[in-house]
């Protein structure tokens, strides 16, 4: 698969300061060594499942804030319809 949008790891975004932050796939790494450091020797299922749920939230409510709770304009920010949009926003009882 070439290089394309999906695939391209934005780069860090430099903050008022002039600092560079992490990018956001380095703050996802981050967390879940953190979360899984955590949990030790604890048995951890559904990793998968829980990271989705744990970053789709808060990715909907950010594009719904960004958009003035335009729903059309945040479904073009994500990249999905607004069908699709109103179906994940039903999901975590956002509607």
């Amino acid at each position: 698969m070439g290089p394309g949008p999906a695939n391209d790891e934005p780069a860090a975004v430099s903050s008022s300061s002039g600092e560079r932050t992490e990018t956001l796939g380095q703050s996802v790494t981050r967390a879940v060594q953190n979360y899984l450091g955590a949990m030790e020797e604890q048995r951890v299922d559904d990793l998968y499942e829980l990271v989705l749920t744990q970053v789709e939230r808060p990715l909907l409510e950010c594009a719904l804030r960004h958009t003035g709770d335009n729903q059309s304009r945040a479904a073009e920010l994500l990249g999905v319809s607004r069908g699709t949009l109103r179906a994940r926003l039903k999901k975590y009882g956002m509607l």
